[in-house]
């Protein structure tokens, strides 16, 4: 009976340590995808850092020159109208009107520093996934994009809209990020003292206290001398 209830101990225990290691091992793959949609993020800041002013300025000045001139209106792609509106909604920049006029009013609010633009992005934190979803619509627009004669402007759309599907995909999990860190440290841990690679609690506590079996000695040695 004894060796009955010690197997069947053993396997409880066996039983633990695969759920533990399972769940070790799930979340160092959650973490490590966390950390590479961080890491796309920042390529993408380093992209952006790498637009002159002068080119964000030409893109200001493209979008407004379509948007006053009623023979070119028709031309303006939809993919940079989306993208002026995903930018104003990341930057909160209220977009008045989806016609003409009130997309320039919003295009010079929102590039009115042409100098600071890039940084401003790149300074920005993170929003929650609730609010990423509201810019969902506008990236799947955007990837229709055709390249246009102007290099400044397939420069800054490309650097803007491969940061903005960073910022999106990042700030969909921003709310799992911390709290993944912290569970994969617990399950870490349990799974050490499972292994018992990490003393009971009890008896660290007690070991840290100075109630360890060699403590007592120790003292009178030091007190007796």
């Amino acid at each position: 009976t004894i060796v009955t209830l010690a197997g069947a101990g053993g396997g409880c225990a066996a039983s633990k340590v695969e759920e533990v290691a399972s769940e070790v091992l799930r979340l160092r793959l959650l973490k490590s995808q966390h950390e590479e949609l961080k890491s796309q993020l920042q390529k993408a800041g380093n992209q952006l850092r790498r637009l002159s002013p002068h080119s964000v300025f030409l893109f200001r000045s493209y979008i407004e020159q379509h948007l006053k001139d009623h023979g070119l209106v028709a031309q303006l792609q939809d993919a940079i109208v989306h993208l002026l509106q995903c930018l104003c909604a990341v930057c909160n920049v209220d977009v008045s009107s989806p016609a003409p006029e009130g997309l320039t009013c919003s295009a010079r609010k929102l590039l009115r520093d042409p100098h600071s633009f890039t940084s401003k992005l790149c300074s920005m934190q993170t929003v929650t996934s609730e609010q990423a979803k509201g810019l969902a619509p506008y990236l799947l627009s955007s990837a229709q994009f055709k390249r246009v004669r102007e290099k400044e402007v397939n420069d800054c759309f490309e650097a803007f809209n491969a940061w903005l599907s960073a910022f999106y995909l990042y700030s969909s999990v921003s709310d799992e990020v911390v709290p993944t860190a912290q569970a994969l440290e617990r399950q870490e841990w349990l799974l050490r003292r499972l292994n018992g690679q990490i003393e009971e609690p009890c008896r660290r506590g007690a070991l840290n206290s100075g109630g360890g079996p060699h403590s007592s000695g120790t003292a009178s040695g030091r007190s007796g001398g």
